[in-house]
């Protein structure tokens, strides 16, 4: 008895999917960018100048006497462009032709264009950080700036961050929106800390246990004040 081989050679073929919002939704996202303020304020050329102003003085005065005035100093940040990068794109003439969303690939040009360049810069601004070593405590106020992680293997504690706020606090920082840009390694040493991984009185894996610590690329709890 024959079969139908032709019906099932039709069911056994292979659909390809494609999405234009899919790979978008899941592209990693940039998160040095956020702190780096001045990016959308630089000016045309090649200088950008912030000016900066001085804290007023404070004296003694005794009654009947001249106040003294003064002067507020004042100087300026001057910050050059040294470096300059591009990003070029073309599709072929066979391309136009032949593939069916030719005009939405070259409508990403310049988007995917922005993308290569901020990814550059955000690159650049975390390469900042690598720069940095411990043979140097950088020390203000009597307060070392750069530590060595005090978790396993040199990796970032929690206690750790309870040492970064100190050392803000002496150094006089602003202690408001303060953010971590950690390793995801970090995660990984705070979610097996001990203490949140037993779970002797958490029968039902509520909390950090079932969710983990972090969610996205941020922290789910705020740890000592950072973000």
């Amino acid at each position: 008895m024959a079969g139908n081989t032709v019906a099932t050679l039709a069911l056994a073929k292979r659909a390809e999917v494609w999405s234009a919002e899919l790979k978008e939704i899941l592209r990693d996202e940039l998160q040095g960018m956020k702190y780096v303020k001045w990016l959308d304020q630089f000016p045309d050329g090649d200088t950008f100048k912030i000016p900066s102003i001085g804290d007023a003085t404070l004296n003694n005065y005794t009654e009947d006497t001249a106040v003294t005035y003064d002067p507020i100093d004042d100087a300026q940040f001057t910050f050059t462009i040294t470096e300059y990068l591009q990003s070029g794109n073309y599709i072929t003439n066979k391309a136009m032709q032949d593939v069916y969303y030719a005009n939405e690939i070259m409508s990403q040009f310049v988007p995917l264009q922005e993308r290569a360049l901020m990814e550059r810069l955000e690159t650049d601004i975390m390469a900042l950080g690598g720069q940095q070593t411990v043979d140097n405590g950088n020390a203000i106020n009597g307060v070392d700036h750069r530590m060595i992680g005090s978790g396993s293997g040199g990796k970032i504690g929690v206690a750790d961050f309870a040492k970064a706020l100190h050392a803000l606090k002496t150094g006089k920082v602003p202690q408001k929106n303060l953010v971590a840009i950690v390793d995801p390694s970090v995660e990984l040493e705070m979610n097996t800390l001990s203490q949140l991984t037993n779970v002797s009185n958490n029968p039902r894996w509520e909390g950090v246990v079932r969710d983990g610590i972090a969610t996205g690329m941020t922290f789910v709890a705020n740890i000592y004040g950072f973000d």
